[in-house]
């Protein structure tokens, strides 16, 4: 679980600086915390908990987690996100985050590349497994995405996204369910 509260570091630096990339000595801080936030007893289990499609084949989803930043308005605050199919009590090296400023959080449909969201500052993707990796600074060249965040964070969580990063390649999350928080140690 150790490995997991790297990512809730990284995610929370790259969304307050923009500027911080994940690197493997960051990724070996991270986790997901096993706190009663309505997420059950998922944590550290084997439980399938969705899928998700990184191109074209599917991944079961075996640690879900959220966290958001509490400073500012809902303009300055983000929602993030990761989903892997890696138990929590392994270490992450395979896994997606979606990290959106918090108004987008609505329960609305938002074009990636939109008008309205701009890449690195309203939204972050990040893809990585052992053989890929897409950083938040590469741009996907298009998608959509819909996420509803619960009011009281202990109700379902629904984060759609469908999405073509940089190269093309096909991403797609279509979650609706509990999400453990994503925390520091």
């Amino acid at each position: 679980m150790k490995y997991l509260n790297k990512i809730a570091i990284v995610a929370f630096l790259s969304i307050a600086l923009l500027q911080v990339s994940c690197s493997e000595d960051e990724l070996d801080n991270m986790n997901v915390s096993g706190e009663n936030t309505g997420a059950g007893d998922s944590a550290g289990s084997n439980e399938i908990l969705g899928t998700y499609w990184f191109n074209g084949e599917s991944y079961n989803i075996l640690t879900a987690g959220f966290t958001e930043t509490y400073k500012g308005s809902d303009s300055e605050g983000y929602y993030t996100f990761l989903f892997s199919p890696l138990s929590s009590d392994k270490k992450i090296s395979t896994y997606m985050l979606i990290s959106i400023r918090k108004y987008w959080g609505d329960g609305g449909t938002y074009e990636v590349g939109g008008l309205d969201l701009d890449h690195n500052d309203d939204y972050i993707i990040i893809y990585e497994d052992p053989v890929h990796y897409y950083s938040q600074y590469r741009k996907p060249q298009s998608g959509v995405f819909r996420i509803t965040v619960p009011e009281d964070r202990s109700g379902d969580f629904v984060i759609y996204a469908d999405v073509s990063l940089a190269d093309g390649t096909p991403l797609k999350i279509d979650y609706t369910g509990k999400l453990m928080p994503l925390a520091e140690e």
